[in-house]
């Protein structure tokens, strides 16, 4: 028989935490989308309490029922924390993951709308308190949704791809937006529009909620100046926005100190908005 010799994760007893389970919704053209929610702790809990939509990024990437510490983070504020997996997501294969060409930031948008509706019908959450986030694709995804929709009370948008027409020019990734898109946007008119038409900054005058901008200054994936479009495009309006740079190279940085920096604004942010 087994004997266990170690038991390194032992503190976590001490806390409590948020309750994980999958959920699954029908997207507007009949497939099925799924995701995981996360509700707060045991006693934490108000009659309607806020939601913080934490999207992953990718977009061929997954969120699962595993652990996640920054969820917990959240979930112990008293927040409904949901984690969608839009079109582009890897976990119900290539098929699926491959839906998302050539509209990769519509149609995902409209997946996680679909699955926001999904989870206010289920949960006892505030409509009015809803925030929205991500990093990198969850980054775009956050860019294009405070776009799209005024819904929000606040936002945290990292690293995102908020002009697909300068990312093709600039990102190291060459074949990432002919494969999700099309060809260059300066083959055709009509590719150009394409590209326009799925960037969050093109909509950016329609942006109405206070936002959170981070990037590293040497992202090489996502370069900074994508971030600063955006940026500037929103204060424009007049909108609360902050943006916050680090001065690292690569796209998201690897020491921890700034990695807990970045958290912690995160956190503060919602902090700040939703309570």
């Amino acid at each position: 028989a087994a004997v266990r010799l170690t038991n390194y994760n032992s503190w976590i007893a001490r806390y409590r935490l948020g309750v994980t389970r999958a959920v699954t919704w029908r997207t507007f053209d009949g497939l099925t989308a799924d995701g995981v929610l996360t509700a707060p702790p045991a006693g934490t809990a108000k009659t309607r309490v806020p939601l913080v939509l934490y999207i992953h990024g990718g977009p061929t990437g997954a969120s699962t029922t595993a652990y996640s510490g920054f969820v917990q983070v959240m979930a112990a504020h008293g927040w409904y924390v949901f984690q969608p997996n839009y079109r582009g997501s890897d976990n119900l294969g290539l098929t699926y993951a491959r839906t998302t060409v050539p509209h990769i930031t519509s149609v995902p948008g409209r997946d996680i709308e679909a699955g926001l509706a999904k989870v206010l019908a289920s949960a006892p959450i505030d409509a009015a308190r809803i925030g929205v986030s991500g990093w990198s694709e969850g980054g775009l995804m956050t860019s294009w949704l405070i776009a799209r929709d005024t819904r929000w009370r606040a936002a945290v948008s990292g690293a995102a791809v908020n002009d697909w027409v300068q990312y093709d020019a600039m990102s190291d990734s060459k074949d990432f937006a002919p494969l999700f898109i099309g060809r260059s946007p300066w083959s055709s008119a009509a590719l150009y529009n394409l590209y326009e038409a799925e960037s969050p900054l093109s909509y950016a005058s329609k942006v109405r909620t206070p936002t959170l901008i981070m990037s590293d200054a040497g992202d090489f994936r996502v370069p900074a100046p994508l971030a600063y479009e955006f940026y500037h495009d929103i204060r424009a309006t007049g909108t609360p926005v902050q943006f916050v740079v680090y001065p690292v190279v690569g796209h998201f940085p690897r020491d921890p100190v700034r990695v807990e920096d970045i958290y912690r604004r995160w956190e503060a942010w919602f902090v700040k908005y939703l309570e």
